[in-house]
């Protein structure tokens, strides 16, 4: 849905609805990934105990290491694909994935001596996060740290706020997929409270609107 308007945003010169755009996706972006990870955090131990059983004990750790994936990942895939390759960035946007590739493969066996399996995670980790900084480096002439975070700050306080909740009701209550549902559920319903308070005068103006 973005990457045509972008493409059509830049093919007709009309570069600040295009950063609009783009700072408007991160926005998006961050409100589901934060409460994600946090969920996920907080949660993996059951997670992993319904999901995987007992018998893969301790996997938790590696779901909660890869869960860091889910923001940098996004991060890159907005940079990357809806920003460096509709405005004709190919270049910079292949580095960036060589860069990558390269540390992902330097890395690993290294991690993986040092660290046994989980070393694999990472460097997987290590990979992302310089695909992730070199392309913020790349656009740092068009947008500023500031302009992309400042919006989404709060989603991560609430996020932070979700997950001391629902950890602290998981520490509460006994493993059951009955339990995490409703520890699901509970987190959901704080996330969107949390955003809902924080934005009330925002969501008030939209409402009036209509």
């Amino acid at each position: 849905m973005f990457i045509p308007r972008i493409n059509n945003l830049y093919a007709t010169k009309q570069f600040e609805p295009l950063k609009k755009l783009i700072l408007n996706s991160f926005i998006i972006t961050n409100f589901l990934c934060f409460p994600l990870v946090a969920g996920i955090l907080a949660l993996s131990k059951d997670f992993s105990l319904w999901f995987f059983s007992n018998k893969f004990y301790g996997i938790s750790t590696y779901i909660e290491l890869e869960a860091i994936l889910i923001i940098l990942i996004s991060w890159s895939n907005i940079i990357g694909v809806q920003f460096l390759i509709p405005t004709k960035k190919i270049k910079p946007y292949f580095y960036s994935v060589v860069i990558g590739a390269c540390i992902n493969l330097l890395l690993n066996y290294p991690c993986i001596k040092l660290f046994q399996e989980i070393g694999v995670v990472y460097a997987t980790i290590a990979a992302e996060l310089s695909v992730t900084m070199f392309q913020f480096y790349i656009i740092k002439k068009h947008f500023t740290i500031k302009q992309i975070f400042s919006r989404s700050l709060k989603f991560l306080i609430a996020a932070i706020v979700m997950y001391g909740i629902v950890l602290f009701i998981n520490d509460q209550l006994p493993f059951s997929p009955g339990n995490l549902l409703l520890e699901i559920l509970i987190g959901v319903v704080v996330y969107v409270l949390l955003v809902a308070i924080f934005f009330y005068k925002k969501i008030a103006t939209i409402i009036k609107s209509i």
